[in-house]
């Protein structure tokens, strides 16, 4: 009669411990290949030619990737909807192209809002291609500026690598409110300070 194979008692602590190592590595190994983006926050460029609301996206993962910017519905500060959903208008966009490709540490800016500082009261969403200007409702006899009402905005920004895969979304809501004395004549206000950019 053949002896019971014995053991060591050692094995029995190491067996789950090799186990916690392999989940982790296989873990970290996900979160290496899942793209990453850098988001900051929405601020006003008075730059000739595209004085806009933007924010800037940055690669932060190892491989190239293509970012989205979307805009939920945008509403009033009443809620009247002034808009459906759409994407963002990426500066140096082209109708073949309109968004670009970030290689590792490259950066791009998405415009959200576009205004007109000769006539401020009639901002437009800068989608692509740029659309028909949007006041605080749709039509020919816009709102003068300090009787506008706040737009309200919800920005979803994500990316996805040449294989597919896509980073975790970054959401960010903003109040612009009408103000005469500021660069685009709106200030934007973070309403969601409790989600921090990524």
């Amino acid at each position: 009669m053949e002896a019971a194979v014995s053991w060591p008692r050692g094995i029995y602590l190491f067996g789950p411990l090799l186990l916690l190592v392999a989940y982790g590595l296989g873990k970290g190994y996900t979160r290496w290949r899942q793209p990453r983006l850098t988001v900051g926050n929405l601020q006003a460029d008075k730059r000739p030619g595209f004085p806009v609301f933007y924010l800037t996206v940055t690669n932060a993962s190892a491989r190239a990737v293509t970012p989205y910017v979307e805009v939920l519905p945008v509403y009033d500060i009443e809620g009247e909807r002034l808009s459906d959903r759409f994407e963002a208008h990426w500066r140096g966009a082209k109708e073949e192209s309109p968004r670009p490709l970030l290689v590792k540490n490259l950066e791009n800016e998405a415009g959200v809002l576009l205004v007109d500082l000769e006539r401020p009261d009639a901002p437009r969403l800068a989608r692509f291609p740029i659309s028909e200007p949007v006041a605080t409702r749709f039509s020919d006899d816009f709102v003068p500026l300090l009787q506008q009402q706040v737009i309200c905005l919800r920005l979803v920004i994500y990316c996805k690598d040449e294989e597919g895969h896509q980073s975790n979304p970054v959401s960010q809501s903003y109040h612009l409110v009408p103000d005469k004395d500021a660069p685009l004549c709106y200030k934007a206000l973070r309403t969601d300070r409790n989600l921090t950019p990524r």
